[in-house]
């Protein structure tokens, strides 16, 4: 072994290995960070984090205060790693300078770039030309500033799509990612393909840990917007957002127009109060109805949930009162050995409604017993049963029940599926309320899909949907619905067609 040349023996600590090829390794301990490092940490005997760098050749300059390192360079200070083709660390500025081939890495994020600046002791690196990975996210920018427990980049974009042009992303003037937590952009642009799809002034999305990785769970959290068209509202677009608060709940803001009728806005927010508790405040305005909203806690219990409500909500025709209602709900539960399930609700609640003017409250309960497995009936195809009870009382002496009753086969094959199946609802009784009443059903329901290449990619597909119900006492369609759908590498685009209820939407949703 050879001791290696120093410039400077109180800056720098070197020595050169020798074995089937040479690699050199320097630490380096500047001593004046040593001296603010020390002070600021002399009571609790802690010292500061030297770096590391290894490397195929060395020169020294300034006297030794200058070290460049060229040739498969790696430095490390803790968690921190950069690879290089040419590294210069300056002593006296305690900076250092990479380029070439730029990567670092840290804790759940890793990038790359043209060129990067490392100041020691602020542990702050600045990345030009920057792309990199932070989790499962995708980021690209102008600059990039690592530090720790925060990245911020300018002039960027985040994304989940891997392809070389993704299939979305959000463009943004800048945006903070503390990983781990959140993703924080400002002057934020959802772009499908090359088009611009909505702004949002500011724009936050959680970052969840599942499993090892960081995601952000954009399928719940990505604001997409709407639009479509129905005879009750005319035209209507919207956009739905959640945002993330500090506590760890989060609210949801909602707006659309509706061309027909107005405006319409909605708040709501939503925490996670231990305990299994989970608590719901809304608030609700129409131009055309006025304000509603109301309080919402929801307790789950192995095998069962409440759920308690007081609120004002908006019916087709005019407000509800439920003040207030309970709800319990039982999960399914197996029926001894055979392929059954069986579930229940039951609850209790007082009413006013709006538009027959009626008050009161209702008692209910409803048994629900179906299948726990697809039946196997041999050559692909599946059978599916359900058979359920109901009944609600009122304190006006009214009485409720019903009698429900579904069975159909279905048949999946690999280019889409084919289902048909016949509905029974039997209701005797009447209720005082038109938000709970029911009719009679007497239906033959079927469903078909079908599915077809649309280029060169597994994924790019289109698929067509059709289902109906032919309503045997009418002798006549009582609905048909018509969905096109084009799936892509990371979103898909549906139409939809209701050709009773006249309704037209399309819709946006990402898959990854």
């Amino acid at each position: 072994m050879e001791e290696g040349r120093s410039g400077a023996s109180n800056n720098i600590e070197g020595t050169v290995k020798w074995g089937g090829k040479m690699r050199s390794v320097v630490v380096l301990a500047v001593m004046v960070v040593i001296v603010v490092f020390g002070a600021a940490v002399q009571g609790s005997g802690a010292s500061p984090q030297p770096i590391t760098i290894e490397a195929q050749n060395f020169e020294y300059e300034a006297d030794g205060m200058v070290v460049i390192a060229t040739g498969s360079v790696r430095a490390t200070r803790g968690d921190f790693v950069l690879t290089a083709d040419h590294v210069e660390a300056d002593l006296r500025s305690e900076t250092i300078v990479a380029t070439g081939n730029v990567k670092i890495r840290r804790g759940s994020y890793e990038a790359q770039g043209d060129t990067l600046h490392y100041d020691f002791k602020r542990d702050l690196s600045e990345i030009g030309g920057a792309s990199g990975k932070v989790g499962e996210a995708l980021v690209k920018g102008r600059t990039l500033r690592a530090e720790p427990g925060k990245l911020t980049l300018d002039d960027g974009q985040v994304t989940k799509c891997n392809l070389p042009e993704p299939c979305w992303h959000i463009g943004m003037r800048r945006v903070v990612i503390y990983p781990g937590e959140k993703i924080v952009a400002d002057g934020a642009v959802l772009w499908i393909g090359r088009h611009q799809v909505v702004p949002f002034p500011r724009l936050v999305l959680p970052l969840r840990r599942k499993g090892d990785t960081e995601t952000v769970l954009w399928g719940e959290d990505m604001p997409v917007p709407r639009a479509g068209y129905n005879k009750d509202d005319g035209f209507f677009v919207g956009v739905t957002y959640k945002y993330p608060t500090l506590d760890d709940g989060k609210m949801t803001y909602d707006v659309a127009y509706l061309s027909k009728k107005g405006y319409q806005g909605s708040v709501s927010y939503k925490r996670d109060m231990g305990q299994n508790l989970d608590l719901k405040l809304s608030l609700v305005h129409q131009t055309w109805k006025g304000t509603g909203g109301g309080v919402e806690l929801d307790a789950s219990l192995p095998g069962y949930s409440i759920e308690a409500r007081l609120k004002r909500e908006f019916t087709s025709d005019g407000t509800l009162d439920s003040i207030p209602s309970l709800r319990l709900r039982v999960a399914p539960v197996a029926v001894g050995g055979l392929n059954l399930t069986l579930s229940g609700t039951a609850g209790f609640g007082q009413f006013w409604e709006e538009v027959t003017g009626s008050r009161g409250t209702r008692v209910d309960f409803s048994v629900l017993l179906r299948e726990r497995e697809p039946v196997n009936l041999g050559h692909g195809f599946q059978g599916h049963f359900s058979a359920g009870l109901g009944d609600s009382r009122y304190s006006t002496g009214d009485v409720m029940r019903t009698v429900d009753a579904t069975v159909g086969v279905a048949r999946p094959f690999k280019m889409g599926s084919i289902g048909v199946g016949y509905h029974r609802l039997w209701v005797t009784g009447k209720t005082p309320f038109e938000f709970d009443a029911v009719e009679g059903v007497d239906e033959i329901t079927g469903n078909a899909t079908l599915r077809v290449g649309a280029g060169p990619n597994p994924w790019d597909k289109w698929e067509l949907g059709v289902s109906a119900n032919y309503d045997l006492a009418a002798g006549d369609f009582s609905d048909v619905d018509w969905t096109l759908t084009r799936h892509m590498h990371c979103f898909e685009v549906s139409a939809r067609w209701r050709e009773k209820r006249e309704e037209f939407g399309l819709d946006i949703r990402l898959i990854r």
